[in-house]
C-alpha cells in the first residue's frame, strides 16, 4: 500500500510547483488534481458507508478529473478488499495505490489547492496522511490569478476567500505542515529539506519527477511550473504597485501578519466582510447538498466550465 500525502493550497500559490519538486523525491510521485473532495464528492453525495464498487467505478471513470490520472477503473474494484462494496476512503485508496503501481512509487503526493477547502474532512478520513499547506503572499496571488483563463471572479471575491481559508486556517488545530512560497523560491533545495513529513526523510533528491501533475490541457497556464526556470524567473519579477498592495493589507493584513508577512493590519469593515464570506461558503455548500447531492444532478457547473475550457483549447 503506498503513503499518500495531500498537498493543498490557495489556488495560483505554488502547488503544481511544489507539488512536481517533491515528486523529485525518491520513489515518490504527484497526480494531477482530483478534487475529489470538492466536484466529485459533492456532487455524489459519497458517503463513508459502503455502496456497489462497480456503482462508483462507472460514476466516477468519465469524471475529467480523474480521467487526467489515466488508470482503468475496472482495477478499482478488483483491487479492494471488498469485492462488491466500498466507501469513499476505500475507493479513493485503491486508486491512490494503482496509481502508485503504475508510476513505480511508494509514496504519491495527491495535489488539489481545492482541498484547502477540506481539511477537516481529509483529516477525518485520513488521518494518518500528512497536509501539507503551501502559502503565498495574496498580492502575487491576484496578480497570478489574472493571467489564468479560468479565474472569472472580482479580485474582492478572491482575496476574501484567502483571508477566509487563511485565518480558518491559522486557528485550527490540525496537524498540518507550511510551506511557503516564497522559501520555496528563494531557496529550493534547503526549503524541500526542511518539509518535516516522515515518509519524505532520508530520500534523496533526483533530476527526474515521477508522475504527471499537468495533464496536457493545462499546459497553457501551468508550464512554468514543471521546472526550475520559475525560480529564476520569480526572483526577478514583480508587477505589484504600492496601491495594490495596501488595499490588500486592508483586507486581509491580519491573517498575512499570521503567517508571517509584514503587513498592515485588517480595517474594521473588511474584517467582519471576512466573517460574513465564511457564512456565504456554508450556504453554498448546503445548497451544493441539497442540489447534487440528492440526485437531482450529477454533474457540477465547476466540471461543466473545465468541459468548455478544454474544448476552446481544442480550436
Amino acid at each position: 500500500m503506498a503513503e499518500l500525502i495531500f498537498l493543498v493550497g490557495f489556488p495560483r500559490s505554488g502547488t503544481t510547483f511544489l507539488a512536481t519538486s517533491l515528486s523529485r523525491f525518491e520513489g515518490v510521485c504527484s497526480t494531477p488534481e482530483t478534487h475529489f473532495y470538492t466536484d466529485i464528492l459533492e456532487s455524489c453525495f459519497f458517503p463513508r458507508r459502503k455502496i456497489p464498487v462497480e456503482r462508483i467505478s462507472n460514476e466516477f471513470s468519465d469524471r475529467l478529473r480523474l480521467r487526467d490520472l489515466e488508470i482503468d477503473f475496472k482495477l478499482v474494484g478488483n483491487n479492494s478488499n471488498s469485492t462488491s462494496k466500498t466507501n469513499r476512503v476505500s475507493f479513493f485508496r485503491n486508486v491512490v495505490d494503482i496509481y502508485a503501481k503504475r508510476n513505480s512509487a511508494e509514496i504519491v503526493v495527491e495535489k488539489t489547492p481545492d482541498h484547502f477547502r477540506m481539511i477537516d474532512q481529509i483529516r477525518a478520513d485520513f488521518p494518518e496522511s500528512p497536509i501539507i499547506v503551501i502559502v503565498r503572499n495574496p498580492v502575487n496571488v491576484l496578480l497570478s490569478l489574472k493571467k489564468v483563463p479560468w479565474a472569472t471572479k472580482s479580485d474582492i471575491f478572491y482575496l476574501l476567500e484567502w483571508g477566509y481559508l487563511h485565518e480558518k486556517l491559522c486557528k485550527s488545530d490540525k496537524n498540518v505542515v507550511l510551506v511557503h512560497y516564497e522559501d520555496l523560491v528563494e531557496d529550493w533545495d534547503r526549503t524541500l529539506r526542511k518539509i518535516d513529513v516522515k515518509f519524505l526523510t532520508g530520500r534523496k533528491i533526483t533530476d527526474t519527477p515521477l508522475g504527471e501533475a499537468v495533464p496536457e490541457w493545462e499546459l497553457q497556464w501551468k508550464s512554468n511550473a514543471l521546472g526550475n526556470t520559475i525560480v529564476d524567473k520569480a526572483k526577478g519579477s514583480s508587477e505589484a504597485t504600492p496601491k495594490l498592495t495596501v488595499w490588500v493589507e486592508k483586507v486581509v493584513g491580519d491573517q498575512m501578519q499570521k503567517l508571517g508577512y509584514n503587513a498592515q493590519s485588517t480595517a474594521f469593515r473588511y474584517k467582519l466582510l471576512v466573517r460574513a464570506f465564511g457564512i456565504y461558503l456554508w450556504l453554498r455548500k448546503l445548497r451544493k447538498l441539497m442540489t447534487y447531492g440528492l440526485g437531482l444532478t450529477s454533474i457540477l457547473p465547476s466540471e461543466r466550465k473545465l468541459t468548455k475550457t478544454i474544448n476552446q483549447q481544442k480550436i
